[in-house]
């Protein structure tokens, strides 16, 4: 169980490599099985318009072959064979957006980034599954989150401190419910400034050094993005 010094929720990072590839069924499912609250997961689209589970614009790093997502159809895509951080084959294909959002039991969610994919296909695939109320989503791409805000009110988007001037500007822009923060002790005030107005603050910790587990168990924070989820818990190994 969690001490009232760590993080309330915990978000692993494109699915978190300690499971399976990233962003694969089995990564995945590894986080939920060890109680880990959320998946962060990246959609693509395939040529004919199938949301996907891929990280990268290409197939090329994460899988046995080559080429651009947006130029393979969901058949050639799925005979594809995921790669693990070693770089070795595994024996999983690329996920759907849908086959993905089947993996979440009662409790748990996703942070949704949509990297290259129709927002409203996502937002009613979400709903479809009855995960809006655990999602959260975001996107580098300014214009997906104002139409998100303007057309689906009802679902929390996350933006980025770092983007903002101020965390007010942050909130007016988007009506965030969730604002990501580094590991300073800057963005500790800012951190505060968000919880205040009702924001939940996060904070994107990749590896999960000491110094960001020391740091982070002692501020409190809302939400921890992190590809290691199991330095910041005293549950033990991961399973």
């Amino acid at each position: 169980m969690r001490s009232p010094a760590q993080p309330r929720a915990l978000v692993c990072h494109r699915g978190s490599t300690l499971f399976g590839p990233e962003n694969s069924l089995r990564s995945a499912a590894g986080c939920f099985r060890n109680g880990y609250d959320y998946v962060e997961i990246d959609i693509q689209t395939s040529a004919d318009g199938q949301p996907v589970i891929l990280h990268d614009t290409t197939v090329d790093r994460m899988t046995d072959g080559q080429g651009a997502v947006a130029d393979m159809p969901l058949a050639e895509l799925k005979r594809l064979w995921l790669t693990d951080a070693s770089g070795e084959t595994s024996d999983e294909r690329i996920p759907t957006l849908n086959e993905m959002l089947s993996m979440a039991g009662p409790g748990y969610g996703f942070m949704v980034e949509i990297k290259q994919a129709d927002p409203g296909l996502v937002a009613a695939a979400v709903d479809r599954f009855g995960l809006t109320p655990r999602c959260f989503f975001w996107s580098f791409d300014p214009s997906v989150l104002t139409w998100l805000k303007k057309t689906h009110p009802e679902l929390r988007l996350m933006v980025r401190a770092r983007d903002h001037a101020s965390v007010d500007q942050a909130l007016a822009a988007y009506a965030a419910d969730v604002i990501e923060f580094e590991t300073d002790l800057h963005d500790r005030v800012l951190a505060d400034e968000a919880r205040n107005a009702g924001a939940s603050p996060m904070v994107y910790a990749q590896y999960g050094t000491d110094q960001e587990v020391y740091t982070l168990n002692s501020w409190g924070i809302d939400l921890i993005n992190t590809d290691r989820p199991d330095r910041f818990v005293s549950r033990g190994d991961p399973m």
